[in-house]
């Protein structure tokens, strides 16, 4: 497996079965990207602190500089222009 896309719906902030399959991926050096889904149904600044919030829970598992991670904001001007 090349990389493993995990989707979040961004709306929610850190979802504990989600970190579970994070931290999961991590111990078994599975290469991920989270897409956060459903980006165009939160204000800005909601979205943000969802996302950051993401980032400082993989910080504490100690994560973020040794895994690939990529930040997917899914939005649905992009749907429609597939």
């Amino acid at each position: 497996m090349t990389n493993l896309f995990v989707l979040v719906d961004s709306r929610h902030e850190p979802q504990k079965i989600d970190m579970e399959f994070i931290e999961w991926l991590g111990e078994n050096g599975i290469p991920f990207s989270i897409v956060f889904t459903k980006a165009d149904k939160s204000k800005p600044t909601k979205l943000k602190a969802n996302i950051d919030a993401y980032l400082k829970a993989q910080r504490t598992m100690g994560r973020t500089a040794s895994l690939l991670h990529h930040l997917i904001r899914k939005q649905k001007r992009d749907v429609r222009n597939s």
